[in-house]
């Protein structure tokens, strides 16, 4: 994700100054959410050694929806958008160093009290610019970004940090995992340069910033729409960036209700259509290490990357090698290469377990209700479910009833 400085070097993210690009040098970003914030009594631990499911294949992952956020004071997305263009420049070439405001989550800074609404009307507005028939929500078992995938696994493997989401149940069977972001706007270190790679070697769609796609695919023989990020695409014949974008207002607002008090005023999101669908083929992630220590570079962990690209239908991992911000080399290798293949039975093992604490959350949601309200949490590396004080819900009522059989 970028940070909010502008560059000269590119059509900037944020064009127009906002409250924390005018914060004054002295004042603080807030610390961290509490974690417990609203937890209520815990009703389960989870063991470490949870058994494992059988081998655990996912197939059918079809691209449903994406969308890019519009840089305006109101909440805005664009259908589908598109990723930033990967501009392939020779190398070497130097990068500063990060400065400034970085933002963590673009979903919860927008909609902190809805972060999954932007998900639900881009595969919405996606089958209706595309004239298809509406997705079919009631099918689903689990709505969630990939990164609460690949906490879940980091959990399972010994490498999590601490993490929590909220679960809710929408129609009969459909587990909404909504993320809980301990903050969404962080200071940049001071030592790395990947946003500022970014900006240097990516053209993205004119003001706008992170990309997000949404996937459906099945696993466990459970449907599940995934959500994730995408850094960049390899431009081919037919599908490079124009200098603009076509962007009409359809004039669609979908109001979200105030969630977490009844007298603030109600979030509203907007949708413009532009941009264009992207093949997976041609998605990749992106990683910059310092090149000047090779401990360092190993410790970059290819079981992490494999499920990274394997729960997002995303064909390419690149690493940008640099010696204190001078780029010297980029290494290009697809789901296919050595290292993936090398870390698939290890990762293979992570997901079973994944299944296993899935297939738990799941029931749990299941059997609370729709009145329910529960969240996942994980701190020092034990993870717990707890039931949740409040009755909030993580859609407006006309989202939810989306999920409702006819």
């Amino acid at each position: 994700m970028p940070p909010f400085s502008g560059s000269s070097q590119r059509p900037s993210f944020r064009p127009k100054p906002t409250w924390w690009q005018k914060k004054p040098k002295e004042e603080k970003l807030p610390g961290d959410r509490n974690i417990m914030e609203g937890i209520a009594v815990p009703i389960i631990d989870i063991p470490e050694d949870n058994p494992k499911a059988q081998s655990v294949e996912i197939t059918n992952c079809t691209y449903i929806g994406s969308y890019n956020w519009l840089e305006r004071e109101t909440p805005t997305i664009l259908v589908p958008g598109s990723p930033p263009q990967w501009l392939d420049k020779p190398m070497p070439y130097h990068v500063p160093v990060d400065k400034g405001v970085i933002c963590c989550d673009r979903n919860g800074l927008n909609m902190p009290n809805t972060i999954l609404l932007p998900l639900v009307v881009a595969v919405n507005k996606t089958a209706e610019c595309k004239n298809s028939p509406p997705f079919d929500w009631t099918s689903v078992d689990f709505v969630l970004d990939r990164n609460a995938l690949r906490k879940l696994m980091r959990w399972s493997n010994g490498t999590a940090h601490d993490f929590r989401f909220d679960l809710q149940l929408a129609g009969k069977k459909t587990v909404l995992v909504n993320r809980f972001p301990l903050k969404v706007l962080e200071e940049a270190s001071g030592f790395s340069s990947r946003y500022n790679f970014e900006k240097q070697s990516m053209q993205s769609l004119p003001d706008c910033s992170e990309h997000y796609r949404i996937v459906t695919l099945e696993m466990n023989g459970w449907q599940m729409v995934v959500r994730s990020e995408v850094d960049a695409f390899v431009p081919n014949e037919g599908n490079a960036l124009a200098p603009g974008v076509r962007s009409s207002d359809l004039d669609t607002q979908l109001r979200a209700m105030s969630l977490s008090s009844s007298n603030q005023e109600p979030n509203i999101l907007k949708v413009q259509q532009g941009g264009r669908d992207i093949p997976a083929s041609t998605l990749v992630e992106l990683t910059t290490r310092s090149a000047l220590s090779s401990t360092e570079r190993n410790v970059l962990n290819w079981r992490d990357r494999y499920s990274q690209l394997l729960f997002s239908e995303t064909a390419s991992h690149f690493l940008a090698l640099h010696e204190r911000g001078n780029y010297q080399r980029l290494e290009k290798r697809s789901i296919t290469a050595p290292e993936f293949k090398n870390a698939e039975e290890d990762a293979q093992k992570d997901i079973q377990k994944l299944v296993k604490v899935l297939e738990l959350i799941r029931n749990l949601v299941i059997e609370e209700g729709k009145e329910g309200r529960l969240s996942v949490v994980c701190m020092d590396k034990v993870l717990s479910i707890h039931k949740r004080q409040g009755r909030e819900s993580c859609l407006p009522d006309s989202m939810m009833a989306l999920f409702e059989s006819a």
